[in-house]
């Protein structure tokens, strides 16, 4: 009987606590749940004194008071030991609900790496948060590019954003099923061609939602006739094999549910030379 009053006091405990985090700002939270290990401490307050920042001691030196509890951990990203007055990066502020070892929290490893990547994608998330389901909004790849996606006006499938920092959704791939995103080359496009295979893509849309894709493929096309919508094209990857605009449409867009960025290719001297087209699917297919 002691043993489950025991055992409900301190699930009481810990509801209370988890209550308490979040009431309290970050730098209270902080102070609750953590204690700075003595020589990171040390050596970040004399870079302080000297007037430099202390990379690690952004990551490095939290260590939990009760390492037997579950209590939610704060993990403040870029923000030093010896800065606790500095106010909080708010998406990269993460409250975890399992216990997690100074090991799993090291700066490198792969879980504490997860975590700042999905602290990361959840900021630009609200950044482009509409309200409305099933529309693509914007797409995130880590350490390329993050950027919001607009629609083309209705009847206007030829249209691209003339914004430096908007893709466009390409309305006639979505009629296939397919995300395409559109760009020019001497704008947002210009991201396109540093994407290369295995790099995760997340789209995300209008209400929140998130999916993930994965780079599989890049293509690359030259065009007969750069300025027409009709030109015939070149494929510079496959024994320069000829197609319509009309077939290479449906070779790169109607394999369904996955992702295209297309842009311009530039060659001596004319932006419209060829096509680029990066393709994404499905993670885990």
């Amino acid at each position: 009987m002691s043993l489950a009053r025991g055992s409900a006091s301190r699930l009481i405990r810990l509801v209370l606590a988890a209550g308490l985090i979040l009431a309290l700002s970050a730098a209270q939270a902080s102070a609750l749940f953590f204690q700075p290990a003595a020589p990171a401490l040390a050596q970040s307050q004399a870079l302080a004194e000297a007037g430099q920042r202390d990379p690690q001691s952004a990551e490095l030196g939290w260590e939990n008071r009760d390492r037997g509890s579950r209590a939610a951990i704060v993990i403040e990203r870029r923000r030093p030991v010896w800065d606790a007055a500095a106010e909080p990066i708010a998406a990269a502020e993460l409250l975890l609900d399992d216990f997690a070892t100074r090991r799993e929290l090291q700066a490198g490893a792969p879980g504490f790496t997860a975590l700042r990547q999905r602290a990361a994608l959840e900021e630009f998330a609200a950044t482009v948060r509409t309200g409305e389901a099933g529309t693509v909004t914007g797409v995130w790849v880590p350490g390329t590019l993050s950027l919001p996606v607009m629609q083309q006006p209705a009847g206007d499938p030829g249209f691209v954003s003339p914004e430096a920092g908007v893709l466009t959704q390409f309305s006639l791939a979505s009629s296939l099923g397919t995300t395409g995103l559109l760009a020019h080359n001497d704008l947002a496009g210009v991201h396109f061609f540093a994407l290369s295979p295995g790099q995760q893509v997340f789209i995300v849309y209008g209400d929140g939602g998130i999916k993930e894709y994965r780079v599989a493929a890049t293509r690359r096309f030259k065009a007969g006739q750069p300025n027409s919508p009709f030109s015939n094209f070149q494929d510079l990857d496959q024994d320069q094999v000829e197609l319509s605009a009309e077939a290479l449409f449906y070779q790169v867009y109607q394999a369904g549910d996955h992702v295209v960025f297309q842009t311009c290719i530039e060659e001596n001297g004319i932006s419209t030379w060829g096509r680029l087209f990066v393709i994404a699917t499905p993670a885990g297919t």
